[in-house]
């Protein structure tokens, strides 16, 4: 590892510009007064002893930083992120941990923090392996009751995942979208693909869709695989050990092939692979929402190359979406034949489907929509104040007023997310997306969409945001009682109406 502390010059020189707080106040050995030091000495141990094991266990990584931007501090969450050891970091630049193009953002937010105490960014971090993550970053200013204390914390959040997967909902919109407006599937799919060969580079990616005698697989797209080779397998039977696409399509369940010229899935089929330079391949069964077998997604690599699990995480949830815009195309298909195959694709569907009538404000609810509140089918009407009375009335003037500005042409698109009342007097949260479809004389006649439960992702946004700020408590020295409050009132905030309570070992 090279040395970076020879950096500390330049670093200490621009320390209004980065990421270093003001200069020590430490005299002779002694630290600056803080509120714990008012309190009898073995309470302050106690304390601190409590605040020092919340550290080391929590699941963020936290740093402390001195006046030059060297580690003095780094909690073994916070080395496991940048793949190091924590005696590794300690006395490194924070430099180091930072990619080239983002340091400017951490100076930046550290300029921010001298000016407010506390300031945040999202930026691309750098693992000890030179492989890029990216990472939510709060530095929060030392409080010294008013005095002047070196160094600055620093918690860190991975968030790569989170940002795949929000950049994988922004592609399944816009599929549904490519969808509402009459693309071909194989154009959506093709879409589809190539998000996740932005999302996941090098992998090259395909799908496959069963035939309608269910017996063999077709290929629909495969935008960036080599077109002989897209030709040889531009239609296999489904079976055990036909490559990875026709093994995961005939066990329903991912076939990995992490070698394809030692895997025995490929043992009639490597030579196919190979000759084009394709050295791995994994293949995810797409599964309706009835759990029937609609195609098959697979990756490609030119190394072999098993996959890590955020990687299955990726491919999981494209494969859904892929599902989504598959089962979509089948829905319209079944519009345009007869309302009877209509219902019954609508009750297959794992979202929540409803149409209303803005002529006779009458509205459909499908099964689906009516059981994530709770109800049997028998239980709604299908009346358009079903749902609006069912509205939080936090809510209801936000929502309303975004409807009206769809119906009127001020929006361009439908899509609102909000808390619908179940049968139980509990709240979800919902995500609603919809289209309008107008007459000749360009006037509102009809609307349509889906609802989707997104109950648990709300939990876990106000779960990270409360932990931030329990962290944030703690790094400034805050009583374990208040801490311990605080943490119950912000559990109870998003598990209502369930109430917490947290009980101490007795030191006897």
């Amino acid at each position: 590892m090279a040395d970076h502390t020879t950096q500390s010059g330049p670093i200490k020189s621009r320390a209004q510009d980065q990421c270093e707080p003001e200069e020590s106040s430490r005299e002779d050995g002694r630290s600056a007064m803080n509120p714990l030091e008012q309190r009898p000495r073995t309470e302050s141990q106690s304390v601190m002893l409590e605040a020092g094991t919340a550290v080391e266990l929590a699941m963020e990584g936290i740093s402390k930083l001195d006046e030059t931007g060297h580690y003095v501090f780094v909690n073994q969450q916070y080395a496991a992120l940048l793949g190091y050891r924590p005696d590794e970091l300690v006395g490194q630049s924070w430099e180091i941990t930072v990619h080239p193009d983002d340091r400017p953002s951490v100076l930046t937010a550290f300029a921010r923090m001298l000016e407010i105490g506390k300031a945040e960014a999202e930026l691309r971090g750098v693992k000890r392996d030179g492989s890029v993550f990216y990472k939510h970053v709060v530095l929060v200013k030392q409080d010294g009751a008013g005095k002047r204390i070196p160094g600055h914390f620093c918690f860190v959040w991975d968030v790569t995942e989170s940002k795949r997967i929000e950049a994988l909902h922004d592609a399944e919109k816009q599929a549904l979208e490519l969808v509402a407006k009459g693309e071909s599937l194989e154009s959506v799919l093709e879409f589809v693909c190539r998000a996740v060969e932005s999302l996941a580079s090098p992998m090259r990616c395909s799908v496959m869709l069963v035939d309608d005698n269910g017996l063999h697989l077709v290929l629909a797209t495969a935008p960036n695989l080599p077109g002989d080779y897209n030709q040889a397998i531009k239609r296999i039977p489904i079976g055990p050990a036909i490559g990875s696409c026709g093994s995961a399509a005939y066990y329903r369940k991912p076939a990995i092939a992490a070698d394809i010229a030692s895997d025995p899935l490929w043992k009639d089929y490597a030579s196919v692979a190979l000759t084009h330079g394709l050295k791995a391949c994994w293949s995810l069964p797409i599964l309706s929402a009835a759990d029937g077998l609609l195609g098959t997604l697979a990756v490609h690599h030119d190394k072999p190359r098993a996959p890590q699990p955020t990687d299955l995480k990726i491919l999981e949830r494209v494969s859904r979406i892929a599902a989504i815009a598959i089962e979509h195309a089948h829905m319209m298909e079944a519009v345009r034949e007869g309302q009877e195959r209509f219902q019954a694709a609508v009750q297959g569907a794992n979202e929540g489907i409803w149409d209303w009538n803005l002529v006779t404000n009458d509205a459909y609810f499908s099964p689906r929509w009516k059981a994530m509140l709770g109800y049997e089918d028998h239980e709604i009407s299908h009346a358009y104040q079903e749902w609006e009375s069912r509205l939080h009335r936090e809510d209801r003037e936000r929502v309303l007023s975004h409807l009206s500005d769809y119906l009127e042409g001020r929006a361009a698109r439908y899509e609102v997310e909000f808390r619908l009342r179940k049968k139980d007097g509990v709240y979800c949260w919902i995500n609603a997306c919809g289209i309008l479809i107008r007459d000749a004389a360009n006037r509102p006649v009809r609307m349509a969409g889906s609802h989707t439960d997104i109950t648990e992702r709300k939990r876990e946004e106000a779960l990270q945001v409360a932990e931030k700020q329990t962290l944030e408590l703690v790094a400034k020295g805050t009583h374990l009682n208040e801490v311990l409050t605080f943490m119950c009132h912000a559990i109870e905030a998003v598990t209502e109406p369930m109430l917490c309570s947290v009980m101490q070992v007795s030191k006897d």
